[in-house]
């Protein structure tokens, strides 16, 4: 089908770093196809990549109308609201792309990006800790529970973890 064929297209834009061209091809896809939920989804990730937030939710949520059940989008529509600095709607879509999809560990990720954010430590080191739980070579989560348990003043702790996030990961020592 035509609308799939200019999502690939599109795709292809992305990767080459021309997001305007990808744009027209996502709407492409959408005007042949009003219920090709990816292109949907694919059209908020490219404004999200412009650094254009609002379009970015905008896309994000005709994705979910379309599928309901579409954790990636509940996801980035959190991040999205983060970037915006409305952490309790982030926090309320990404529990959302949780209670979908629980074995996402970026989500849990995000989630405790979030409590940060709040300046709730305690609940970020919960989350970065399932986090982990689901995927014990996440690096980037080791360093941010590192941190969270720095900032919460237990530098015992915070060291056990940054030091594993390095071995993980040696280029997080910037």
């Amino acid at each position: 089908e035509y609308g799939d064929a200019y999502n690939n297209l599109a795709n292809i834009y992305i990767k080459k770093g021309d997001i305007e061209t990808a744009i027209i091809y996502y709407k492409k896809a959408v005007a042949i196809n009003p219920k090709l939920v990816q292109a949907y989804y694919n059209l908020g990730n490219a404004y999200n990549k412009k650094g254009d937030i609002d379009n970015a939710i905008i896309y994000y949520k005709k994705a979910i109308a379309i599928n309901p059940e579409h954790a990636h989008a509940y996801n980035s529509l959190g991040n999205s609201y983060d970037d915006k600095g409305d952490i309790e709607t982030a926090i309320f879509y990404y529990k959302k792309a949780i209670a979908i999809n629980p074995g996402d560990a970026v989500t849990y990720y995000n989630l405790g990006i979030a409590y940060v954010h709040k300046r709730d430590f305690e609940t970020a080191i919960i989350y970065y800790k399932k986090a982990i739980g689901i995927n014990p070579e996440y690096a980037k989560a080791y360093k941010n529970l590192g941190v969270a348990y720095y900032k919460k003043g237990d530098i015992e702790t915070a060291n056990i973890y940054l030091k594993k996030a390095f071995e993980l990961d040696p280029s997080l020592r910037k």
